[in-house]
């Protein structure tokens, strides 16, 4: 299941890169109903989060986001993408204060791991 599930995560996000948002979701949704693993399942719930917001689905866009950082701990190092992804979003919306909320979750999740960022 897992090389399928993998396979149906990258053609997902080539329709993300392509701008195909409906594609995308299309395609994180047949992933999501195979059951992938938990760590596969962090990634469609986010990418979902993010072809939504595209296309201006704000209440869908959370709800993936949502689910996202459920299981967000199966994949410390995604933890700190999604929550990327979450800020941007929150910024987008002008919730300033949701941003600075997950900053500084990101920035727990980075030091509980160890981990570092390298500037895009």
């Amino acid at each position: 299941m897992s090389d399928k599930a993998w396979y149906l995560l990258g053609v997902g996000n080539r329709y993300l890169n392509k701008e195909k948002y409906e594609k995308a979701i299309e395609t994180y949704e047949a992933l999501i109903s195979e059951n992938p693993p938990k760590e596969i399942l962090v990634r469609a719930y986010n990418d979902m989060g993010i072809a939504h917001a595209k296309i201006e689905e704000f209440e869908k866009a959370n709800k993936f986001f949502k689910k996202a950082e459920t299981i967000k701990e199966y994949s410390p190092n995604f933890g700190v993408e999604l929550y990327n992804n979450i800020i941007k979003f929150f910024d987008f919306l002008d919730l300033g204060e949701k941003v600075i909320e997950y900053q500084n979750k990101k920035e727990k999740i980075k030091s509980a791991f160890n981990l570092f960022e390298f500037a895009a």
